[in-house]
């Protein structure tokens, strides 16, 4: 369960499992054949992504979901932390996440997430702003609970192209869960929802 990721001149290494007595994860400096840096976040490391020149390392502690920011430059760096309590990120294919640059320090991040408890669990998308490596939650679009029925593949199938993911064109925002597309705008520090489409056949077909 060993995940890594090139970002600039490092390579981040790091285990979905979580390991109390050693570090969450390392940082390589491979483009200057230096030592690892080990960096102990507390929680597992079962994503690493890039945000521009630096990194964002997504994993779970506990029954949370734990969003780490690493500055990557003469040193690796553990800046901030964002903690999504009580969820799962529910697609852990690399196109379930998406980092949306505003400027060479900020920016906007997605990623699809199951929250809530077993009786009632909500697939979204969360998304958070980065600032300065600082990050804070600009909420979820969530989907609309018994809406993605199973249509035994008849237009397509979660394998094809998995089934959740952030989507970024210009200044909108949208969440593909299922067959469901929210779309949503940012008000300042904040996503909210302005329409959403269900496309199952399924439904389409019940609605002739």
């Amino acid at each position: 369960n060993l995940q890594n990721r090139f970002v600039g001149d490092w390579l981040l290494l790091g285990s979905s499992y979580q390991n109390n007595a050693s570090a969450s994860i390392y940082a390589v400096p491979y483009a200057r054949a230096g030592q690892a840096v080990p960096l102990d976040l507390q929680h597992s490391t079962e994503r690493i992504e890039a945000m521009g020149n630096d990194a964002v390392v997504i994993g779970s502690a506990g029954n949370d979901l734990v969003f780490s920011s690493i500055r990557l430059d003469n040193n690796a760096t553990a800046v901030s932390g964002y903690i999504q309590r009580n969820a799962v990120q529910s697609e852990s294919r690399t196109h379930g996440f998406f980092y949306q640059p505003e400027s060479t320090l900020s920016g906007i991040l997605g990623l699809p997430i199951i929250g809530g408890d077993s009786q009632r669990p909500t697939a979204a998308v969360k998304y958070l702003r980065n600032k300065n490596l600082q990050l804070s939650d600009m909420g979820l679009l969530v989907s609309s609970p018994n809406t993605n029925l199973n249509d035994s593949c008849q237009a397509s199938c979660v394998d094809w192209y998995g089934n959740a993911r952030p989507i970024f064109i210009g200044k909108r925002v949208y969440a593909l869960m299922g067959y469901e597309l929210v779309e949503g705008r940012v008000l300042g520090d904040s996503i909210v929802e302005l329409r959403r489409l269900n496309f199952n056949p399924i439904t389409h077909s019940a609605n002739r």
